[in-house]
């Protein structure tokens, strides 16, 4: 869910999921509402949780 922090800039915590060392990790992003309107990347990305395994959700057949 997310918040504002007391300046004013929102923080949302996710799953990373860019092509980086923190995919797959629970990270906080931390900007602007317009960065995410402009299709910007924030400020800041926090890595909260280092993942260590696979993916959560497995895709399991009919």
């Amino acid at each position: 869910m997310p918040q504002y922090a007391g300046n004013g800039r929102l923080v949302i915590t996710v799953r990373g999921m860019a092509q980086s060392s923190t995919k797959g990790d629970f990270i906080a992003w931390i900007g602007e509402y317009e960065d995410i309107v402009n299709g910007h990347e924030g400020q800041y990305r926090v890595r909260l949780l280092d993942n260590k395994s696979a993916l959560g959700i497995p895709d399991i057949p009919d």
